[in-house]
C-alpha cells in the first residue's frame, strides 16, 4: 500500500470528521425526529454564512484528493521515465495535467480558507498565488485568459511562451519567452515547496475546526497530532508520539 501524503492525510482527516456528524445528525434524526434541517445544522456545526457553503466543502476535498493524486502520478512518471525521453505530445501532456492540478488544488484550499473564516485568508493565498511553480502554470495555461480576473503583468501579456527542455539528463524545465528569454524551473523542487504551503493551510483549518467542535480532544485531535509530528520531522511508534521539531 502507497504511503499517503500529508495532504491526503490533512484531506480524509476533514472528511472523516464530516463523515461522522452527517452520521450522528442521521442517528438522531430518525430516533428523535429532529426538525431542524441538514443544512441548517451544518451551518451551526462549522459557522457557515450559506446553505451552499456545504457544497463548496464537499467540492474542495474532491478537488484536493483528485489533484494529489494527479501530482503523486507526475512525481511517478517523471522518477521512472523523465519528460525529457518523451515525444512532444507525451511531455506536453504531463506538464499541463500537473500544472492543471497545482491550480485546481490552489482554488480548492481558497475555497476552504473563505468558508472556514480563516484570519489572514488574503496573506496565505497571495503567498500560494507566488509559488513558483503556480507563477509558472499562470504563464504557460492561464495567462491569456486571465487577465478579466486577474492583475496581469500586461508588459508580458502578449508575449509568446514556450515549454523546453535544454538537456538531455535535466528534469529542469525552461519557459522560453519570445524566443530569447529563459525561465528554469525545477518541477520536483517546487512540487514539493508547494506542498508544504498547502500542508500547512490545511494544518490551519484542521486546527480550527478540531479546536472549534472538539476542544482539543478526542480521537480526531489525537489523528491531526499525528500528523503535524510526521509532517515536522515527528515520529510514531505503536502508540507513542515522537516529535522532534525543527
Amino acid at each position: 500500500m502507497i504511503e499517503q501524503t500529508n495532504i491526503q492525510l490533512f484531506n480524509a482527516l476533514q472528511k472523516d470528521i464530516w463523515s461522522e456528524f452527517a452520521q450522528k445528525w442521521h442517528e438522531k434524526w430518525h430516533e428523535k425526529k429532529n426538525e431542524s434541517t441538514f443544512q441548517n445544522a451544518v451551518k451551526n456545526l462549522y459557522g457557515f454564512e450559506k446553505d451552499y457553503e456545504w457544497n463548496i466543502l464537499h467540492n474542495s476535498f474532491q478537488v484536493i484528493d483528485d489533484s494529489e493524486l494527479a501530482k503523486l502520478s507526475f512525481k511517478h512518471l517523471e522518477r521512472q521515465k523523465p519528460s525529457i525521453n518523451l515525444d512532444f505530445a507525451e511531455r506536453n501532456l504531463r506538464l499541463y495535467g500537473l500544472l492543471n492540478a497545482v491550480s485546481q488544488q490552489k482554488l480548492a484550499i481558497d475555497n476552504l480558507l473563505t468558508i472556514h473564516k480563516m484570519a489572514n485568508k488574503t496573506r496565505l493565498s497571495k503567498q500560494l498565488s507566488q509559488s513558483k511553480i503556480l507563477a509558472f502554470s499562470n504563464k504557460i495555461v492561464a495567462h491569456a485568459t486571465s487577465a478579466k480576473t486577474e492583475k496581469v503583468d500586461f508588459k508580458h501579456f502578449f508575449d509568446v511562451d514556450e515549454i523546453t527542455m535544454l538537456k538531455s539528463d535535466s528534469r529542469v524545465f525552461s519557459l522560453l519567452r519570445n524566443q530569447n528569454e529563459l525561465e528554469n524551473l525545477d518541477f520536483m523542487k517546487e512540487i514539493e515547496t508547494f506542498d508544504k504551503m498547502v500542508e500547512s493551510n490545511l494544518s490551519l483549518i484542521a486546527t480550527k475546526l478540531i479546536k472549534k467542535i472538539y476542544k482539543n480532544q478526542g480521537e480526531f485531535y489525537k489523528r491531526l497530532f499525528v500528523i503535524e509530528l510526521t509532517r515536522t520531522c515527528g515520529m510514531v511508534e505503536g502508540d507513542h508520539l515522537m516529535g522532534i521539531k525543527r
